[in-house]
């Protein structure tokens, strides 16, 4: 594990956890009205039933390093998740609680980025200590490449906050984001392109699920990786 993701690391319990899991809950629920209700001028997350299975496994979870062959004829077929952009990519990300998500994922050095359900998350950080919360967020970049972005929950250390900071920024302007070792955070260029960003007219959940395969959907305890944690599979 790098020194970064070490300290990227939010304890189960920790009150930085639960307050900014809070206060993301929070921003995404519409207001409520006089009786109590909320109000039904304000959007909503679509319901299940105008999604196939797949689509709803994606939901129900909700709390690939190079872009050579992402582009085919025009049609992006391929939506990588990454932690966070590649050094040299300018982007930008789109504003908007609807596209923001919060997920569970950890990182396996062979294989790469599983997503790990609600259900199944607090036995998986029992198993284990490099569990993360993330905030998915729909990114493209100057080229035209969309990505998802899983940034942090918390911004208890310079890290953390330097990263949540420049994915903001990245939502009103192009950005480079760079590592600033000596100073242990991260730095953003503003950017002078001309260009307003495509975004795609698909629902994010979709573009989520495009995003994570099947096999890196942790949504049991018998799944492969699951498995290689508990030493019944290698």
């Amino acid at each position: 594990m790098s020194k970064n993701d070490s300290k990227e690391s939010i304890g189960a319990d920790s009150p930085q956890r639960k307050s900014s899991t809070e206060r993301l809950a929070k921003s995404r629920a519409p207001p409520e009205t006089g009786n109590g209700e909320r109000s039904p001028s304000q959007p909503s997350d679509p319901p299940y039933a105008d999604y196939d299975e797949d689509l709803a496994e994606i939901k129900s979870m909700a709390l690939c390093e190079s872009i050579e062959e992402y582009v085919d004829n025009g049609e992006q077929q391929h939506i990588p998740l990454l932690l966070r952009p590649k050094p040299n990519w300018w982007v930008r990300v789109r504003p908007g609680q609807n596209f923001q998500m919060l997920f569970g994922v950890v990182r396996d050095e062979d294989r790469g980025i599983f997503v790990i359900s609600q259900q199944v998350l607090p036995k998986i950080e029992e198993l284990c200590d490099t569990v993360r919360r993330r905030v998915f967020r729909l990114g493209i970049t100057s080229t035209g490449v969309r990505f998802i972005w899983a940034t942090p929950l918390s911004d208890d250390n310079a890290w953390n906050k330097t990263h949540c900071e420049i994915a903001t920024q990245a939502e009103r302007e192009w950005v480079f984001m760079q590592s600033d070792r000596a100073c242990e955070q991260y730095r953003s260029r503003k950017g002078l392109i001309d260009k307003r960003p495509e975004w795609p007219s698909e629902p994010f959940v979709k573009t989520i699920a495009r995003a994570v395969p099947k096999e890196f959907r942790i949504v049991s305890m018998d799944h492969p990786f699951v498995q290689k944690l508990q030493g019944l599979a290698y």
